[in-house]
């Protein structure tokens, strides 16, 4: 009886079709071993690529223009690129972009045959922002599929508003380079932390948060760590603090999962940001760590460097300049 082959003995093309299936923290195991490195970054780069031609996106030109811009592919569509093995697709595929940068990237998208749905406008947040500046609806009467460019209040890092997401299933994008997941073990096991706000319309919340149920997500109100005492330094006494919505984190951290489509490229565009959140969105920060200043982020907007907010970043997250 011959053995089973193993799946080095699997030709490469053959081998590319499976991988292409799997999560990208499985991608990520297989990338360890010098053998199937490529492969894995290829599987991931092809499913990346797979998803914008199902938009009817031309890939090199998406692919230089998010590089260009420093935008990258969040939401629903990066969770898609996160977890392939799900019973999951996103509806629309929505693009993040630094602050001033939207207008070259919808103009972008005008060029593959996507149109404003509210002309030459688009919606800006009444209340609190959550990071974002303003935000452009697409559709493209070719493919009958819709998209939209979240520009970011930033002007240095288009993820301030990921990271001010409803739940943990959606902190996660892919630049032109790779993939970043931040909450990665909740992910593959199908849980996502929930945050809430006193912004919040329950109806909006709510059926944002749906199509993670109805896949079979599992969504949780709070972390259910214990905590110090510390509105400005909590620390989380939990075994796995990477599951705390408190932790101080980083975009370079070692919980966050990050996997290059090609060999020794920087994953994140732009400088790295550093948050903290909490369950209630009641003192969330968001720090963007620029060349010349730390810019700083709460639910309900920016703040200045005279705030209180400004000074427990300051105290939390310090200010290396980035060269």
């Amino acid at each position: 009886m011959s053995a089973t082959p193993t799946v080095l003995d699997i030709p490469d093309e053959i081998n590319l079709r499976i991988i292409k299936l799997l999560p990208v923290m499985d991608l990520q195991a297989f990338a360890q071993a010098s053998r199937q490195r490529a492969l894995a970054r290829t599987a991931l780069d092809d499913r990346f690529k797979d998803l914008l031609r199902l938009w009817g996106l031309d890939v090199a030109g998406t692919v230089t223009m998010m590089r260009d811009t420093e935008t990258v592919l969040g939401g629903s569509g990066a969770l898609a690129v996160v977890l392939p093995d799900r019973s999951w697709f996103p509806l629309n595929l929505d693009f993040y972009c630094p602050l001033g940068r939207a207008h070259e990237v919808v103009a972008f998208f005008r060029t593959q045959s996507y149109y404003n749905m509210r002309g030459a406008g688009g919606y800006v947040p009444p209340y609190a922002n959550k990071g974002v500046n303003i935000t452009y609806t697409l559709a493209s009467s070719v493919v009958l599929r819709g998209l939209s460019v979240v520009e970011s209040l930033s002007s240095s890092s288009p993820l301030v508003p990921i990271l001010f997401f409803d739940c943990t299933l959606g902190m996660n994008y892919v630049s032109s380079t790779g993939v970043t997941c931040c909450f990665p073990v909740l992910a593959k096991g199908g849980k996502g932390l929930l945050f809430s706000s006193r912004y919040d319309d329950s109806f909006r919340r709510e059926q944002s948060l749906s199509k993670y149920r109805e896949v079979g997500f599992s969504l949780q109100e709070s972390c259910r760590c214990e905590h110090h005492d510390g509105n400005r330094s909590p620390q989380c006494r939990s075994s796995s603090p990477r599951h705390c919505l408190q932790v101080l984190r980083r975009t370079s951290d070692k919980f966050c999962l990050r996997l290059s489509f090609t060999d020794n490229v920087c994953v994140s565009p732009g400088p790295e940001v550093s948050w903290r959140g909490t369950s209630d969105r009641s003192s969330t920060l968001v720090a963007v760590h620029g060349k010349k200043e730390l810019e700083v982020f709460v639910a309900e907007g920016r703040v200045g460097s005279g705030s209180k907010w400004y000074k427990v970043a300051l105290e939390l997250f310090g200010h290396s300049k980035t060269d």
